[in-house]
């Protein structure tokens, strides 16, 4: 059986070829996320209850940084679910922890339909908590906004010794 032998010339063009090939994949791969959008941290965000008299429905609040094109400047721009409604939320802070702005209706044409307001306030001596209340008037019914604030992860976690002692 004849053996198969290779010129010296012949390898280092195989090498050659071989990562020819390979080069677009891995160019596309290192650009693959130029092109993605990038979700903006939450500078706001909640879970909890709207309560109207007696009456309580249970909403969701995400406020973002989102730059605006051609001014450079970052406006607050966020979203509130209200029992199934989706509205948005055109808002500002105010102060120290102190948002408010107004409630937008998506489906025809971003129409106001109502403003909120929103203090954040952290509670608890060791383990500080994020709590925000707010009032919320919407289609001319007001209501009184209770949300709690998700903490990090890995915040909070505690593990336990043999003895039954706590430690972070």
């Amino acid at each position: 059986m004849k053996q198969l032998i290779y010129p010296k010339s012949r390898i280092p063009l195989c090498i050659l070829a071989g990562m020819m090939m390979l080069l677009p994949t891995l160019l596309y791969a290192r650009n693959m996320g130029d092109g993605a959008r990038e979700r903006p941290a939450p500078v706001l965000m909640g879970k909890g209850f709207a309560v109207m008299q007696d009456e309580y429905r249970l909403v969701k609040i995400i406020v973002t940084e989102k730059e605006v094109e051609g001014e450079g400047v970052g406006r607050l721009r966020g979203m509130l679910f209200l029992e199934g409604e989706k509205y948005s939320l055109d808002v500002e802070k105010t102060g120290d922890g102190e948002f408010s702005g107004k409630v937008l209706l998506q489906k025809e044409g971003r129409e106001e339909v109502g403003d909120i307001s929103l203090q954040v306030k952290e509670i608890g001596e060791r383990r500080k908590e994020k709590v925000i209340t707010g009032k919320l008037v919407l289609e001319g019914e007001s209501y009184r906004l209770y949300l709690l604030s998700p903490g990090r992860r890995g915040e909070g976690k505690r593990r336990m010794r043999k003895g039954g002692e706590c430690y972070e």
